[in-house]
This record gives structure tokens, C-alpha cells and sequence, in this order.
């Protein structure tokens, strides 16, 4: 019985508060307009002397491109260079 009780108060008084809770009124922004994106062009990239410069988004995808190609390749010639150094130490044991 002191368990009902318990509840019916409880269940009572969080209706209580909902009822009685302030109404929350959504902030708006000051400007409506929204802030467009500009599109990007160029990005800043160090040059070899060490300096930033502007270079054009398609040059920028090319060079990663490359130096990404060159990697995977070194890679995989290390790859190589180590299966060929396990497979000659165990054929020498």
C-alpha cells in the first residue's frame, strides 16, 4: 500500500511540474539570410623553397594523386624485399 501511495505522488507531482514549466520559446538568429559558401579554387600549399602559395584544387588533386601512386609502389617493392629476405632465411635454415 506504501508503495502505491509513493507512486500516485510522485506521478502527481511530475505532472505538476510539466504543467507549470515555463514554455521555451525558440531563439532566432539575428540576420536571416544565410551564409552562402564561397567555392574553393585554390588552396595554400608549400612550394619546395618553403613558402606558401596558392595552387589551384585540380593541380593540388593531381600532385596528391601522384605522390599517393608513388607510395603504394614503394610499398609494395618493400613488401616484396621483405617476402624475398623471409623466403631466403628459411631456405637457409
Amino acid at each position: 500500500m506504501t508503495s502505491k501511495v509513493a507512486v500516485s505522488v510522485v506521478l502527481m507531482a511530475t505532472i505538476w511540474m510539466v504543467k507549470t514549466a515555463p514554455t521555451v520559446v525558440p531563439v532566432t538568429p539575428a540576420t536571416t539570410s544565410p551564409i552562402e559558401p564561397r567555392p574553393v579554387r585554390a588552396i595554400p600549399v608549400q612550394s619546395d623553397n618553403g613558402t606558401l602559395v596558392e595552387r589551384p584544387l585540380e593541380d593540388e588533386l593531381h600532385h596528391v594523386e601522384e605522390k599517393s601512386s608513388e607510395a603504394m609502389d614503394d610499398a609494395e617493392t618493400a613488401g616484396n624485399a621483405w617476402h624475398n629476405a623471409k623466403t631466403e632465411m628459411d631456405n637457409a635454415l
